[in-house]
Order: C-alpha cells, then sequence, then structure tokens
C-alpha cells in the first residue's frame, strides 16, 4: 500500500477505487478464509436452524411474507428473509450463510471507504484533509473492517443482522452525501430515494438503526453546513419539532409497565444498567484499540454497577463518558471531524446502551458505531508521514507500524475464527476466559451431550447451577430444565420432576419446563393427570407446540380420538414438523376404524422419517390387515433393509425401545412376526430374516 499523494496521483480515481476494492476484498480473505465453514452457534438455533419459518421451501409471496415472522410477531424481516434465501438455495450448509456475510462485510468496508473519502473533500474539510483523503479513508477502511472486534458479527451466522443492518446504514449516508453534493437536481432526487430506501432496509434489519435520521441530522449539521449561531438557528425547528413528537407519541404508545417487566427477568435494574453501561461502553474503546485475543469473548462476564463506586471503576467510567462527549462539543467547531466521529460512537450505542433491558454487552453491537472510529487513527498516521517526511527512517517506521498493526489485527481474526470453527472450542475458549459465567457451562454440557459424554454433560450443567451466575432469569430457569431432560432420559423420574418444577417455579410459564412434567405422568400412566395438568398448562402458555403434542398423546391414549386430532393439528400449524403429532393423527386414523385414511398418514410420515421402524411396522399391520399384498411385502423389505445382519428379534426389541416412554404407536409384536413368517414361506422368493 502506497500512502504517498504523487503516486496516488499517477491514478485516476476511479483505478484508485479499484485498487482500494480489491486490496480489502484480498485483505479480508485472507483473515476471513477460515470462517467459511464456521459450525452453527448459540442464537444460530432458534433464529435460523429450529426457525420453520426460514425454511423456504418456495419463493411464492405467501412463503417469503411467513420468513418475516419470528415466533409469531414480525421481526427484523429483511434479516430473517436474507437467512430463508440461504435456506432455499442451501438448506442447513453453513458455507451459503458465511459467503453472504463475508461478501457483507467486504461491501460495507468498500462503501464505508468511499463514504469517508467523500466527507473529507466536503467544503468544510477539504482544506485539511482532501488531497489525503484517499489514504485517510483507505487507512481508516482496513482498520475498521481488519478489526477483531467485527468477527463475531461477520463470523457468527445469525450476527448477520448486525453486519447488514451496517453496509444499509452505510449505503443511506453515502447516498445521502451524495444527494447534498452533486449535480444536477434531478441526480439529486434520486440519491435521496436511494438514501431513503436503504433507510428502510436499515430499519427492517435491526432495531438499533432507528437512531440513523438523528445521525443524518448532525451529520449533515456538523460536515456540511459547519455549526455556528446561524446554521443553530436554522435547524432549531428541525430539532424541537421531532423531540416534541416523539416525547407526545412515546406518553401515548410506549408501554413503559411492560419496559419495567423486562427487569423482572434481568439480575440488574433500570438503574444499575444506566450506571454499568458507561464502563461498557469504555470497555468497547479500550477492546477496539487493544483487541488481543485474550480479551474476546462471544459472551463478557462483566460485574454490574451497584452504585457509583461499587466497583470503583463505575464513576471515572461516568466521568470519561461525559468528558469525551464534551471535548466533542467544545471541538464541534474548530475540529467537526474528530467531533463527529466520538458522537457518532456513542450516538449508535444509544439504544442498546440505555433504558432497554438487555444483555449488557456483545461485540456485535460495535459494528456500526465503530464506522468513523478509526479516521481519527488514520487522521494522526497521515499526520505523522507528513511531519516526519525527513529523515526518512521515521517515515518509513510509521508506515512499518500500520502495516504491523493490520498483520495483528489480520492473525486475531484468524485466530478468532479457528475457535469459532467448532462450537465446541468456542464455548471452551469462553469457559476459559470467562469460567463463572453459568450459560458457558450449558454450552459445554451440550457439545458434551452431542458427542456422547453424558456424565461429563451433566457436570457441567451442576456446574452451572454451582457458579449462579446468569444474564436473565430465564438462563436459570433453563439449566434447571436441563437438569430435568437429563434425568428424564436416565429414566430417573422423580429427579427429573425435581428440576423440572424448579424451573418453572424461576420462569413462570416456562413451556418446556411444562412439557416435561406432562412427560413424567405421562411415562408413569398418570394419562388423566396429565391431560387435566396439559390442559391448566395451554390456559397460560397457548402457543407452545410441545404441550399440544403432548394434548394429543394423553387424548389418544385415553380413546378421546376427537380431541387428539384437534390438539395435534394445532401443533402442526405452530411447528409443521411435529413428527409425534404427525403419528398422533396417524393412530386416530387407524384406532378409529378409517384404514385407508390411516395408511395415508403412516406413508406422508415415511416420506419424512425413512428409516424409523415404528412406521414401517405399523404400515405392515395396515397392509396385511387391508390385503394390500404387494405394499406388504415391499414393507417387510424395507424393514430387513433396516435391520441389516441383526436378528430380527433383538432388533426390533431395541429400535421400539426408545419410545416406550411417549408410545404412541404399541406394534403388536407376535402379530407382526407371524405376517413376517407368513409372507416367508409364502413367496417364491425368500425373504432374508
Amino acid at each position: 500500500m502506497n500512502f504517498s499523494l504523487e503516486s496516488a496521483e499517477k491514478l485516476s480515481f476511479s483505478r484508485r477505487c479499484l485498487f482500494a476494492a480489491i486490496s480489502l476484498f484480498l485483505c479480508l480473505l485472507l483473515i476471513y478464509g477460515n470462517s467459511f465453514h464456521g459450525e452453527w452457534h448459540f442464537d444460530d438455533f432458534d433464529n435460523i436452524v429450529a426457525n420453520q419459518n426460514v425454511h423456504l421451501s418456495s419463493l411464492t409471496s405467501q412463503e417469503i411474507q411467513k420468513t418475516f415472522y419470528f415466533r409469531g410477531e414480525m421481526s427484523r424481516p429483511f434479516s430473517y428473509l436474507s437467512f430463508a434465501l440461504n435456506y432455499f438455495w442451501g438448506g442447513t450448509d453453513v458455507f451459503g450463510y458465511h459467503l453472504v456475510n463475508f461478501g457483507i462485510h467486504g461491501l460495507t468496508a468498500f462503501f464505508l471507504f468511499l463514504l469517508i473519502q467523500r466527507t473529507l473533500c466536503l467544503p468544510l474539510l477539504s482544506a485539511s484533509y482532501g488531497k489525503v483523503s484517499y489514504d485517510i479513508a483507505l487507512m481508516a477502511s482496513f482498520l475498521w473492517a481488519a478489526s477483531p472486534v467485527q468477527v463475531p458479527a461477520v463470523s457468527m451466522i445469525v450476527q448477520r443482522m448486525a453486519s447488514m443492518a451496517g453496509l444499509f446504514y452505510v449505503l443511506c449516508l453515502y447516498f445521502y452525501l451524495l444527494g447534498r453534493t452533486g449535480n444536477p437536481d434531478r441526480k439529486k432526487v434520486f440519491y435521496f430515494v436511494l438514501s431513503g430506501f436503504f433507510a428502510l432496509l436499515s430499519f427492517g434489519t435491526k432495531e438499533n438503526t432507528a437512531i440513523l435520521p438523528a445521525i443524518l441530522f448532525i451529520y449533515d449539521l456538523i460536515l456540511i453546513q459547519g455549526v455556528n449561531r446561524q446554521t443553530l438557528k436554522k435547524n432549531l425547528p428541525f430539532v424541537v419539532f421531532p423531540l416534541v413528537v416523539l416525547l407526545v407519541l412515546s406518553l401515548f404508545y410506549l408501554d413503559f409497565s411492560s419496559l419495567m417487566e423486562g427487569y423482572r427477568n434481568r439480575p440488574f435494574s433500570l438503574e444499575e444498567r444506566l450506571l454499568t453501561e458507561p464502563r461498557v461502553l469504555i470497555f468497547y474503546l479500550s477492546l477496539l484499540f487493544y483487541p488481543v485475543n485474550s480479551r474476546l469473548a462471544l459472551l463478557h462476564d462483566f460485574e454490574i454497577s451497584r452504585s457509583l463506586f461499587e466497583p470503583w471503576t463505575t464513576f471515572p467510567a461516568i466521568l470519561a463518558f461525559i468528558l469525551l462527549n464534551a471535548v466533542a462539543f467544545l471541538l464541534v467547531r474548530r475540529k467537526p471531524l474528530i467531533a463527529f466521529c466520538i458522537l457518532f460512537f456513542f450516538l449508535n450505542h444509544l439504544i442498546e446502551a440505555s433504558i432497554i433491558p438487555l444483555e449488557l454487552i456483545f461485540e456485535h453491537r460495535n459494528y456500526v458505531p465503530s464506522l468513523f472510529l478509526f479516521v481519527p487513527a488514520a487522521l494522526l498516521i497521515s499526520k505523522v508521514l507528513e511531519t516526519v517526511s525527513y529523515p526518512k527512517i521515521l517515515r518509513l517506521a510509521t508506515v512499518i507500524s500500520f502495516v504491523w498493526i493490520l498483520i495483528l489485527f489480520g492473525y486475531t481474526v484468524f485466530a478468532r475464527n479457528g475457535v469459532m470453527a467448532r462450537d465446541v472450542t468456542l464455548w471452551l475458549d469462553n469457559g476459559l476466559k470467562y469460567p463463572h459465567l453459568s450459560i458457558v457451562h450449558v454450552n459445554i454440557a451440550k457439545n458434551y451431550l452431542d458427542n456422547g459424554l453424558p456424565q461429563e454433560a451433566l457436570g457441567e450443567l451442576h456446574r452451572a447451577l454451582q457458579e449462579n451466575r446468569y444474564a436473565s432469569t430465564f438462563q436459570k430457569a433453563l439449566v434447571h430444565y436441563n437438569l430435568g431432560q437429563m434425568y428424564n432420559g436416565d429414566g430417573q423420574n422423580k429427579l427429573a420432576l425435581f428440576y423440572y418444577e424448579r424451573a418453572l417455579s424461576i420462569y413462570p410459564f416456562y413451556g418446556s419446563a411444562m412439557s416435561g412434567i406432562a412427560t413424567v405422568m405421562l411415562k408413569e400412566g398418570n394419562n388423566e393427570g396429565a391431560l387435566a395438568y396439559l390442559k391448566s398448562a395451554l390456559q397460560g402458555k397457548g402457543n407452545h407446540a410441545g404441550l399440544y403434542e403432548l394434548t394429543g398423546i394423553a387424548s389418544l391414549r385415553l380413546g378421546l380420538f376427537r380431541e387428539a386430532e384437534k390438539a395435534a393439528r394445532t401443533a402442526l400449524s405452530i411447528n409443521p414438523i411435529s413428527l409425534r403429532s404427525k403419528m398422533v393423527l396417524a393412530e386416530c386414523a387407524r384406532r378409529s376404524g378409517d384404514l385407508s385414511e390411516a395408511i395415508s398418514r403412516w406413508r406422508a410420515l415415511q416420506k419424512d422419517v425413512p428409516s424409523d421402524v415404528d412406521v414401517c411396522l405399523a404400515l405392515i399391520e395396515l397392509y396385511s390387515e387391508t390385503g394390500q399384498r404387494a405394499l406388504l411385502v415391499q414393507e417387510i423389505a424395507q424393514l430387513m433393509e433396516l435391520k441389516g445382519t441383526e436378528e430380527l428379534n433383538q432388533f426390533l426389541q431395541k429400535s421400539t425401545q426408545p419410545t416406550q416412554e411417549l408410545q404412541i404407536y404399541a406394534p403388536n409384536m407376535n402379530r407382526i412376526l407371524a405376517i413376517i413368517e407368513q409372507c416367508r414361506k409364502e413367496e417364491s422368493k425368500p425373504l432374508k430374516i
């Protein structure tokens, strides 16, 4: 990279932009090249893997509209639509998702370069920075794009919400700038329309971009108009009127009681959050300028500020926050660019770092706020290069120092992506850095369980209980629920029930815990009690697919076929891939005597789970009963293929055992074996049993 003005002037601006695009792309490809096969993590599962709404099967308007909703409410529609399109073309193969994330980050970096370069050429700034605008913009864009703090927003698939919001945010600012400075008027209108379009896309991608109108206003005021008495007087109505409207609307429409209710699920109050966030913001700044691997993690264990002096860093952090913003206001006329960069960082943290009861800290929240943060650093490097033109050794040392910073940034990014390549390594790394976070041990337990290590998983869950440090009461309930699941799977019903009830006492109307309690009752044969409990639970948690699934099973066991069908259909309307509900519907038809409908439903279920032994056995019984000889032989052959070389009796006993706890279909083994034996005798080509 050559930072000299002479060499830059030899190239046309378009060629220099092409060089910037290619160099940014190659740099990012080098440091993010090991991220394209990183596994699903954390919120990826709920938002994408298990979210049926984004599992797009066709590009019809109805299917696309469905992707805009998450848990029954419209939420970040453009983010979820992008996930749905990824799913449509690649299912749950992570490569496509990572490729899109990488492309978004690269485009954001390039348009950030264009935005900074044009900003530095504004009349108010061009005298100071115009001649070196290209160099400063390229350096700032490189530092921002290669910052290790951006890794979660790029390499964690679900945090595309942050990076895509950042792309639309930058595009909105860029086209607004073109509209304000371009000619002729027809082009201005076009640019403003584009700016508004990208603003709407950003609003529909993530809520923190709601601050964008305020950013556009201060960008225009500070960097285009310039702050003086005349411009302040002229712009005063544009500040006062929206603020009054916003205040009135908030009084009428903002549900403050609901806002405060959110703090009941947090280990901190509103006052404690407001005291803590200045420390978080100062920590973010330190992380952005000193991003060593040992300080980076998906989840941070951040101590809550209980008062101005507990911990002692609270008051200094608040003081630093006030002083930095005061400096910005003092510099707004003499050094408008520096003032804007400071205000941009803090204003873009306003929504996620104020009164909303969110988690206290996440690294990906810096994606948008840090967009202009490296401009002052690039200005400093440019100033040093200009000042120390002689002796040449100092100039060379400055360039080498910048390149060395980029190398360190890139190495850390590459290392972080290596950690994030597998879910287990991500959580083990997080556990080493912050061993007292309970949710970290929950996720380590999940990985142990997935890898066939139940005792190690159980140990991690008890470690999570012992640490007793959670970001929400739901997380605490989740630990108890997972322990209930572990003991339930191990047949220890009393212990399972104890932990399910503890989870429910911590987090009332926890649907999964209610399902666990009902499951234990059904396992113990208390079908009437389970049905009564489920009906009561559904009064408080009426949209939980698992509760309706179990209601269907309990009703089926009691011979209440109409109620069972109704519950199963409701469960399927919430969760279209509920296999247990599909099995309930098939069994309802079989036990009601509608054998053709039963066969139709079991065959439809077989398409979803072609290797399910219960489905195969049910169809064998049904084909035998309806005299469909050819299909019967075909299904027996399918069963023989499933069992392989194993003894049939042993295979059937082992294969059907896991379903005994919530048995929906009860195969008549003696009858099935007799049917198979009869077919073996009658077939000209002997069946291999």
